[in-house]
């Protein structure tokens, strides 16, 4: 398209683009991830050494139904992979019989999963229900130092949302649904 043919540029387009820099999501500020760090650099057991998770520092939790089918097809998979990453916690929780732990965590489709690092929320949502998804998705996990995986937790406003939300940020280790490997 040659200068002539191309169209002016609306007068709140122009204003948006001139707009420098960007506005960032308010938990993607500087302090807001000081404040995280103390948070769980509180948590890391002291005996670990810098760049290895400490047992357990991994959670994965599973939320699903007893009716669903595909949860039912699924879970002996979601157990393998359990027994597969023995310092990694994980929970399989039926939202209809643990409603009451899961307080307004939205699923919107089955199965979702939540994945944490002591408390930074690496991945809410509905996974493919392949074990070898999962199994990727931890080992890229596993493969960041606890600092990269603070970074990630609050590298968009969707993850800034999931460590801002109580729920989320209740469910740990010591809730019931523990698969023991």
């Amino acid at each position: 398209m040659d200068a002539s043919s191309a169209q002016p540029v609306p007068a709140h387009r122009q204003a948006i683009d001139s707009q420098s820099p960007r506005p960032r999501h308010p938990c993607l500020d500087h302090q807001a991830r000081e404040d995280h760090r103390e948070v769980t650099d509180q948590q890391r057991p002291r005996d670990q050494e810098e760049g290895t998770p400490a047992r357990n520092e991994f959670l994965v939790i599973c939320l699903c139904a007893e009716w669903c089918g595909i949860c039912r097809e699924y879970r002996n998979g979601f157990q393998e992979v359990a027994r597969q990453f023995p310092d990694a916690g994980f929970h399989w929780l039926d939202v209809e019989t643990d409603a009451d732990q899961l307080g307004d965590i939205d699923v919107e489709n089955f199965p979702t999963l939540i994945i944490k690092r002591q408390q930074s929320v690496l991945f809410y949502g509905t996974m493919q229900p392949y074990p070898a998804h999962l199994k990727r998705t931890l080992r890229a996990f596993l493969e960041q130092s606890a600092e990269q995986s603070r970074q990630y937790a609050f590298s968009s406003a969707t993850r800034c949302g999931w460590q801002a939300d109580d729920d989320l940020q209740r469910l740990g280790p010591d809730h019931p649904g523990r698969i023991v490997a």
